[in-house]
């Protein structure tokens, strides 16, 4: 019998090539470890090494994964993942350290990390005799999350009293006040660049150099305002039609993809403006702090209650409140509508602009279509607050920042935003519940 026949004649199944190559997917199945722990370490790397390049996955044995993965300087190293022998009530593998080069991470770091991949604690973290005690930890973490969330509604409060400022007098949501922020991000990155001269003169970034970023960003927005009402606004506005939103939503994507084609579509960074943190509060191994360019932007909520504040009492805020109860009675005791409602797309336009600057001050990026998003955001915060009404809009802003911020801390971070739409409509029932005859 030659070996053509005997191979024809083996029995079907019991090829010793198919069953090296099921032991063969067996041994490799079993070196990648649990996929559910795989999946659990490279998002954790994600948050350690945001700009990591993964190399390879293996498991080290048990419940131990390790990802190599090289750094922004190609310098090699390795994430080790531990979980506990039994998954967590949820089924889910349970982490119980997580270590780069060997050098394990710190108990409350650990916690951060835990809680941001959407997993329970581990027992042994929330004991008397560990640094992370439940009190302990709950009351800094919760203190971290509500400032984190100030500097968010910060940025939310500007854009929102720019709507509400618009809204006021003529009845219309202007879309287009998202692409402004969007546009002031990016005037922070051109004229920081082009300002690195002057930085490097002054030793390094300074108030000064952001005087003139800040001088410049408000022009442009001024500019932009200004021909927004003129060009978009003005000739639908005495017509009565919805043309004018229309028009707003038209500007706002010219201006989305004029931005893209003249900057392209990736993301722009820059250094940091400023540097250094204000420490608010440190014990054992958790320090509740923020970096000088949010304190910057939580400061800037006082900046805009007196704005607020300011346009209540001047002339311009008389003429406003009068131009919005009525245009016609306000026109006919002398008010000048059309200079009150340009003056007001041009004031909406800047605090849009400064809330793109404060934003990438905070976080050092920009893309082309970051305005979306936080346009809808900032439109919620307003009719939150009661649109038209600018501490309204103020106090919504600050209630989005915080509803975000907490949900991140505590829920999976992926629906913060869901949250705060959920937030919204929660208003907007109770709202018409109360309209609502009896």
């Amino acid at each position: 019998m030659t070996a053509l026949d005997a191979t024809a004649t083996r029995r079907p199944g019991r090829s010793p090539y198919r069953l090296v190559a099921a032991l063969l997917l067996i041994v490799i199945a079993g070196c990648g470890g649990d996929r559910r722990q795989v999946d659990i370490c490279r998002r954790a790397l994600s948050v350690l090494a945001e700009d990591s390049q993964k190399t390879d996955v293996t498991g080290a044995g048990g419940s131990t994964v390790a990802i190599g993965y090289r750094d922004a300087t190609m310098t090699a190293h390795r994430l080790q993942c531990r979980f506990e022998d039994t998954p967590n009530q949820d089924g889910m593998p349970a982490p119980r350290e997580f270590a780069i080069d060997g050098r394990p991470l710190t108990p409350v770091h650990f916690a951060l990390l835990v809680r941001w991949l959407g997993l329970e604690l581990p027992e042994s973290l929330l004991t008397a005799d560990q640094p992370v005690t439940r009190a302990g930890f709950s009351a800094a973490y919760l203190m971290q999350a509500l400032l984190n969330g100030l500097c968010g509604g910060a940025v939310l409060a500007l854009i929102a009293v720019g709507y509400s400022l618009v809204y006021a007098v003529s009845r219309t949501i202007q879309f287009a006040f998202g692409e402004i922020f969007m546009t002031g991000a990016y005037l922070m990155i051109i004229l920081t660049v082009t300002l690195t001269g002057i930085s490097a003169a002054l030793g390094g970034a300074s108030a000064l150099t952001l005087i003139p970023i800040l001088a410049g960003t408000v022009a442009v927005a001024a500019a932009l305002g200004w021909t927004m009402e003129r060009v978009v606004y003005r000739p639908v506005r005495r017509t009565g039609s919805p043309l004018s939103m229309v028009g707003a939503i038209g500007l706002s994507v010219f201006l989305q993809n004029a931005v893209q084609l003249v900057q392209g579509s990736d993301n722009k960074w820059i250094g940091p403006v400023t540097e250094g943190a204000v420490v608010f509060y440190q014990g054992g191994d958790f320090t509740v702090s923020l970096s000088r360019a949010r304190v910057l932007a939580l400061l800037f909520i006082l900046v805009t209650v007196l704005i607020a504040r300011r346009i209540a009492r001047s002339p311009f805020g008389r003429s406003w409140r009068a131009c919005a109860e009525d245009q016609r009675t306000a026109a006919l005791l002398g008010v000048d509508v059309d200079r009150i409602i340009t003056v007001s797309f041009v004031l909406g336009a800047i605090l849009a602009a400064v809330a793109g600057l404060l934003t990438v001050l905070q976080f050092g990026e920009a893309d082309f279509t970051m305005g979306l998003l936080i346009g809808f955001k900032a439109l919620t915060a307003a009719v939150i607050g009661g649109i038209g009404s600018l501490p309204g809009a103020v106090a919504g802003g600050v209630l989005v920042g915080l509803t975000q911020a907490l949900w991140a801390a505590y829920f999976d971070h992926a629906y913060q935003d869901v949250a705060v739409f959920v937030l919204l409509c929660a208003v907007a029932l109770g709202r018409r519940s109360q309209t609502q005859p009896p």
